[in-house]
């Protein structure tokens, strides 16, 4: 089960951190209050921070992917563009044209390549829950008449992508407007009453409506479907989509070709306290980064279950590594809202396994994924660090065990180091 979904899924005594400094003793001596983070089992796991480990290298495919994490912390979520929006169906990072296919017309392609898109960020979410799986996510969606998809379902569609400046984004609408039109004849223009510059079509009869609107540097798509098909209420919700994204993009100062390529991969120090037990990073939506609150809800199924729990202990950033060492680390307001969130995690488990040894604030959990095949169960180990919470795990105790042990001294020596 992947780090972003063990967060989702699990969210149905304080010791006192004091740092390790010059003053305080011998530099690697601990201080009263303090474990000696040497004496703990944390096997061939790396317990130095990782930039003591690496240099981090500013290449477009890497940088191209922190702009669109970036990105996504500034595009609603599917609750914030309308309460029955409950269900997330996909978030994912544009970071090259081709990228962008997945999600805009073909005709769009060659569109947004001669315009210069920078990077972009798409999420999509429903009043339903998916019904037949990850296959379902909807391609070319504007290319799509959806009605026949779960027809009684409420759903948004949103992709933004940044351009290098303001008249390659409103050139860029004007000229996906066409394309559709293009690909449809019988598409109708339609008016946006608060967004009376925006491009908006729909065809009469089917219950979807697309829309396409410039906001600076950035080009906002959006299509969506509803139930029956009654313009009043396909234009009412395009504009919500509107309302909801645009503020957020006043936010967001856009990016030029060469502030992409120096973005820092980790400027919240949160990568260089995860357990990382490699020595390169790749960051990617989904898979590897740093997000904010909003950012990481993109990867989640239950957005609000989440949401509660994030707001709840003021976390302002979440780190993943999600390959073959799932881990996830948490930072909260401040020690006692992390104690919080560690005791909450705790009493919604069941099925609990031994913490590593000599390791204060940790517990583990066997999570069994299916019931009838047992040799398919992981372990789960929760860990705290001052404001800071891990979780980790591995198909083995043992393992998850040292993962934990290492994760806690990554966060004890990275208050110092």
């Amino acid at each position: 089960m992947s780090a972003r979904r063990t967060l989702s899924r699990l969210i149905p005594g304080l010791l006192s951190a004091l740092l390790l400094t010059a003053c305080a003793g011998v530099p690697g001596t601990p201080v009263a209050g303090e474990i000696d983070v040497r004496t703990i089992d944390a096997g061939s796991y790396p317990t130095d921070p990782l930039d003591y480990r690496m240099v981090w290298e500013h290449y477009p495919n890497k940088t191209a992917d922190l702009a669109a994490i970036r990105l996504a912390g500034y595009v609603p979520t599917g609750t914030e563009i309308d309460p029955e929006l409950r269900f997330r169906r996909n978030g994912s990072p544009i970071t090259n044209v081709y990228a962008g296919a997945q999600f805009l017309l073909k005709a769009d392609v060659p569109i947004i390549e001669r315009n210069g898109m920078l990077f972009g960020f798409t999420m999509s979410a429903a009043s339903t829950p998916r019904q037949n799986g990850d296959a379902a996510e909807q391609i070319e969606v504007n290319a799509l008449d959806s009605a026949a998809l779960e027809p009684n379902s409420i759903s948004v569609h949103l992709t933004v992508l940044q351009f290098p400046d303001g008249n390659a984004a409103a050139r860029a609408v004007v000229e996906m407007e066409a394309a559709d039109f293009a690909v449809a004849a019988e598409n109708v223009p339609v008016t946006l009453d608060r967004y009376p510059d925006a491009k908006s079509h729909w065809r009469p009869g089917v219950p979807t409506l697309g829309a396409l609107a410039a906001h600076g540097n950035y080009l906002i798509n959006v299509f969506v479907k509803r139930p029956t098909a009654e313009l009043g209420d396909l234009t009412a919700l395009a504009q919500k989509t509107l309302d909801a994204q645009i503020p957020l993009l006043d936010q967001l100062p856009p990016l030029s070709s060469r502030d992409v390529l120096r973005l820092d991969y980790d400027p919240q120090g949160m990568m260089r306290r995860i357990l990382h037990p490699d020595k390169y990073v790749t960051p990617y939506f989904g898979r590897e980064g740093v997000y904010t609150p909003r950012a990481y809800l993109h990867t989640t199924d239950d957005q609000e279950q989440t949401r509660r729990v994030l707001e709840s202990a003021g976390v302002d950033a979440v780190a993943e590594l999600n390959s073959l060492q799932d881990t996830t680390l948490i930072r909260a307001r401040d020690s006692d809202a992390a104690a919080a969130l560690l005791n909450d995690f705790k009493s919604n488990r069941t099925d609990s396994a031994d913490a590593p040894t000599g390791v204060p604030d940790t517990f583990c959990h066997r999570y069994v994924r299916y019931p009838t095949i047992r040799s398919l169960d992981e372990f789960h180990c929760y860990v705290r660090y001052d404001r800071y919470v891990g979780i980790v795990q591995a198909t083995q105790l043992p393992d998850a065990q040292q993962k934990a042990a290492a994760q806690y001294a990554l966060l004890a020596k990275s208050a110092w180091m």
